[in-house]
């Protein structure tokens, strides 16, 4: 039996949402009656001092966005059993993947219309220095006017900062989504691994399906590592869309679009029309990226040989004149 929540100045009024973390309810503000959203951590995880930094690590994250595309932060507190909490604004409408699992897949204007959206959130957090690691249709709430907003700011951290959960060996973030460096595991990630995992959702929302599924989560993880991105032959998607989605989801953060603008960018050529201008900056990009790597690469073993020629060289002199000796 489900334990009874009680949360001061609010009246619970259904379950919306079970997650990982805990559990989300709709409930309604009782001295003016407006609807929101109460996110309620697991009373085990509530046991555990890392997650419940991680936790209020959410709300303080909010706490510092507004922004027209990041579901806001309203409250935060504990309930009468103990347990915390936080509200957010509920939003009508549905999750991205609800739409996709109502009506398949999405036409391509639709769907670089609303990751344009987020791209423009991912932006606004970026100037913050802050990376939401958890991108995916599932986060994505879009209103009856076509606004999407991006939502669960859970996994999310300063760029810099520390993470206990990731320093103990666990990936974070969603399977079908995780850019390569996630599922390697690293704690060093940036805005570029959000912009994979945008790209990753762009995939699932005009393809109607994840870029990468295996039979276990293990293994789809893996497969961001291991696989390259395919298209199925049955489904019609633009040049420009697809070389969007290849830059986004390119194997090495440095051959990715490196900010959520320029992202932004690309899309609106592609929305303009200028299809054949977008496909050929893109895909100049990717390569004058893959270039300057490849050169530094290079230069970098030439450098590496001419140091161990004159070391050896430098030996040779010194054995020579020992022997002389």
């Amino acid at each position: 039996m489900r334990e009874k929540i009680i949360v001061p100045g609010y009246k619970i009024v259904r379950l919306l949402a079970e997650g990982g973390m805990g559990d989300v309810y709709v409930a309604e503000k009782e001295d003016i009656g407006k609807r929101c959203a109460v996110k309620i951590l697991s009373s085990e995880l509530a046991k555990r001092e890392d997650f419940v930094r991680r936790f209020f690590r959410e709300a303080r994250v909010l706490a510092q966005l507004s922004h027209p595309h990041i579901v806001p932060i309203i409250d935060i507190g504990k309930t009468t059993g103990g347990r915390y909490f936080i509200v957010m604004e509920y939003l009508e409408g549905k999750t991205v993947e609800e739409l996709i699992n109502e009506k398949g897949r999405m036409s391509e204007d639709e769907a670089l219309r609303l990751v344009m959206q987020v791209a423009d959130a991912l932006e606004y957090a970026n100037a913050r220095n802050i990376v939401h690691r958890d991108i995916k249709p599932s986060n994505i709430i879009v209103d009856g006017d076509g606004c999407a907003r991006l939502c669960d700011f859970g996994l999310s951290k300063p760029i810099g900062g520390s993470d206990d959960i990731t320093l103990m060996g666990l990936i974070m973030g969603t399977p079908e989504y995780l850019s390569p460096e996630q599922a390697h595991g690293r704690v060093d990630i940036d805005i570029r691994s959000d912009i994979y995992s945008l790209g990753a959702s762009l995939y699932h929302m005009v393809v109607g399906r994840p870029p990468f599924e295996g039979r276990i989560p293990q293994e789809t993880a893996a497969k961001h590592i291991t696989d390259e991105v395919k298209f199925p032959v049955d489904v019609n998607i633009t040049p420009a869309t697809r070389s969007l989605i290849l830059w986004m989801m390119r194997k090495s953060p440095d051959e990715r679009p490196s900010n959520p603008t320029i992202v932004k960018e690309s899309i609106q050529r592609i929305l303009s029309g200028k299809t054949h201008s977008a496909l050929a900056s893109t895909t100049a990009a990717v390569l004058l990226r893959i270039f300057k790597k490849r050169l530094k690469q290079l230069l970098d073993s030439r450098l590496a040989l001419t140091i161990t020629a004159a070391i050896i060289a430098g030996f040779l002199v010194l054995l020579g004149l020992l022997l002389r000796g």
